[in-house]
């Protein structure tokens, strides 16, 4: 397991032309799933997360520009104890690509919102997952609060984990995790 996250540092890290800084963040969350869109076991737990973002051109919208985000996470959970599954703790292990909108006012508060796709590994099958191997399709939004020489990041986030249908019955799992998030 380490060594699969060792390798997604490794290409987070790679060199950047000198004309696009990174920024570099770390994250930690807690949330658990919930019955809707088709999911059936109640999980609860948490994890970290750390991203590389620069800025990218390529996602203006309407004059705001986007950043590119690449996050290798880790994620922790417990649930089961339904149909023939006992109650187990899963540990899973992903990476993902986020384009990120960030609002700064003069005055108030700053927010941002993100949403891309990634690919996840876990360690156990579940009610609602029947694959070690899953998409995580991802939106978020929260406030950035500027504390001298970092930001603190704080919102939630809403994480679909589905093989896609690509093995046995695939309802999926829907997340919501609140997020807490330091830039530097």
């Amino acid at each position: 397991m380490l060594h699969g996250l060792g390798l997604a540092f490794a290409a987070l890290a790679a060199p950047l032309p000198q004309d696009r800084p990174g920024n570099w963040m770390v994250w930690g969350f807690y949330g658990q799933s919930w019955f809707i869109l088709g999911s059936e076991d109640l999980r609860r737990g948490g994890g970290l997360a750390v991203q590389w973002i620069r800025p990218e051109p390529r996602f203006t919208f309407r004059r705001n520009r986007g950043s590119l985000v690449l996050e290798a996470n880790y994620t922790r959970t417990e649930g089961g104890d339904k149909f023939e599954f006992e109650a187990d703790k899963t540990h899973a292990m992903g990476v993902a690509a986020l384009a990120r909108y960030e609002f700064r006012n003069e005055r108030g508060p700053h927010f941002y919102v993100e949403g891309g796709w990634g690919v996840q590994w876990a360690d156990r099958i579940t009610i609602d997952l029947p694959s070690h191997f899953n998409s995580t399709p991802i939106l978020g939004a929260g406030f950035i609060i500027p504390t001298g020489k970092t930001e603190v990041y704080v919102g939630g986030r809403w994480i679909h984990v589905s093989n896609g249908g690509t093995k046995g019955n695939n309802p999926g799992q829907n997340q919501l995790f609140f997020m807490v998030g330091i830039r530097f």
